[in-house]
């Protein structure tokens, strides 16, 4: 079974057969009328059997399946695409699948969770004799060996929502000479549990002409340890206080099994990064409150899901464009709200304006689209919508290169509100409500920013190449540089 988007689940038979049902009342009560058809399953396809495709994942009405490939010799690698035109009445209207099912829209995938850890050996293994072992760590590289401690129960303090936990520190581990990146620690306890605390570390000085900024700030609004956070319901007119001391919730470290656009959105960047020898640097929102840093790079990278901007940070972000530096946009719904974050106020995060009302910055006549060429539509958000290349630009040749020829993508889509000499590379061809594009745009100083507009995923399908400090209650690092 999977979905749930708009009540929606889609469920397989053994056989290969798939049906769909809705849960319509969304409260959690199972009256007469709670689902659609009576909760009877309405039979929609075949052949979606595991010994054909798996990894299917739908929503609004959009189904993706990697199909495993017949000759054994060769690998999985084909994702399929399909769409209910009416995914959402099904009981009323019956089945009907838009022309083009089945449609191949990207490979390189695989039915197989990679850069887990994880390995295999010999079955069995004689008195005497030598136990094989081969493990696949995922990529990762310890940068601190495990330590092993005593756990201890740490209390909530009052306030704690808003104020941080304020836990006792129980070790301490120094940072030799690791590589700058993302690193997490990672506690192991008993029974296999493992929680990661993700950190970056940043550069004494900057080393490659590349930065990457990792979006904290929205991965913290996003965490909803102990229920509370950006998106918790709160009908109060009043500012929302969410804290950076507290464990984070939604840190995936490894593949989750679901599109996430917190940290394991940003690996697969960084496995692409990894995948093509670019080196760079690794930075966190806040550090762009000093950002001396900034303008010794040649482009700063943004990450999946840079959503969550304080002033500062736009401001030196501003500044560093008008002072010729370029500024790459990989992710989505990027440079949207407004914060406020005072290191010397508190740890936390002030979200909201006075009024308890989101507080974006198109609202506050700065939107996105002066900074980043483009702007997010929330109507168009999981649309799934594919893309096409359609621009001859060099910006896709490499020396020695053809130039790029026009092909569907998979892709996700959101409203470009272009400025200033804006060029769309790619685009979202006949969308009903709005439209997308992969633009490049220059302005009076010698520079380009390379945007694209869709809902918040990462730049590749692949997962991430990894490293860690490790801590079996126990505790590590690693770093994922």
């Amino acid at each position: 079974m999977f979905g749930g988007w708009d009540g929606i689940f889609y469920a397989v038979a053994a056989r290969g057969d798939m049906y769909w049902f809705r849960y319509l009342a969304g409260d959690g009560s199972n009256m007469p009328g709670a689902w659609a058809n009576n909760g009877n399953a309405i039979h929609i396809g075949t052949g979606f059997d595991h010994g054909s495709c798996v990894e299917r994942f739908a929503e609004n009405g959009v189904v993706y399946a990697v199909w495993v490939n017949k000759d054994h010799n060769r690998p999985d690698r084909e994702l399929r695409w399909y769409k209910l035109r009416n995914h959402t009445t099904v009981d009323r209207d019956g089945v009907v699948w838009i022309n083009g099912n089945g449609a191949l829209v990207g490979t390189g995938f695989t039915v197989t969770r990679a850069a887990n850890l994880q390995g295999y050996t010999s079955w069995s293994v004689p008195e005497g004799g030598q136990l094989p072992v081969a493990i696949e760590q995922g990529g990762a590289h310890e940068v601190w060996a495990p330590r092993t401690f005593t756990g201890r129960r740490q209390l909530l303090q009052q306030g704690y929502r808003a104020n941080g936990c304020n836990w006792q520190t129980d070790s301490t581990v120094p940072r030799g000479s690791w590589e700058s990146g993302f690193h997490v620690v990672e506690l192991e306890g008993a029974y296999g549990m493992r929680q990661y605390i993700p950190f970056v570390v940043k550069p004494q000085q900057p080393r490659h002409k590349v930065a990457l900024l990792l979006p904290y700030l929205t991965h913290n609004a996003y965490n909803h340890w102990g229920g509370h956070f950006q998106y918790t319901w709160d009908d109060r007119a009043a500012r929302r206080r969410i804290t950076t001391q507290r464990p984070f919730a939604n840190a995936y470290i490894e593949a989750p099994g679901f599109i996430d656009a917190r940290f394991y959105g940003d690996l697969l960047l960084l496995k692409w990064f990894s995948d093509n020898n670019v080196a760079y640097d690794c930075y966190q929102d806040t550090d762009l409150h000093n950002p001396a840093w900034l303008s010794q790079y040649k482009v700063l990278v943004l990450a999946t899901h840079p959503e969550y901007w304080t002033p500062q940070m736009r401001d030196a972000v501003e500044n560093y464009l008008a002072g010729g530096g370029r500024v790459t946009y990989t992710g989505g719904n990027g440079m949207y709200e407004r914060v406020d974050h005072l290191a010397q106020a508190g740890p936390y995060v002030l979200h909201r304006n006075v009024d308890g009302n989101r507080w974006l910055w198109r609202d506050q006549g700065r939107p996105e689209s002066l900074v980043l060429g483009v702007a997010y539509d929330s109507y168009s958000y999981m649309d799934m919508h594919p893309y096409v290349v359609d621009a001859e630009h060099p910006s896709w040749r490499a020396p020695g290169s053809r130039s790029a020829t026009s092909s569907a993508r998979p892709g996700t889509t959101s409203r470009p509100a272009a400025g200033r000499s804006t060029r769309a590379l790619v685009r979202a061809p006949r969308h009903r409500a709005s439209s997308s594009s992969l633009t490049a745009y220059s302005t009076a100083a010698p520079r380009c920013a390379c945007c694209r507009s869709r809902t918040a995923d990462g730049c590749s399908a692949r997962v991430p190449c990894v490293s860690t400090v490790r801590w079996p209650m126990t505790r590590g690092c690693r770093g994922f540089s």
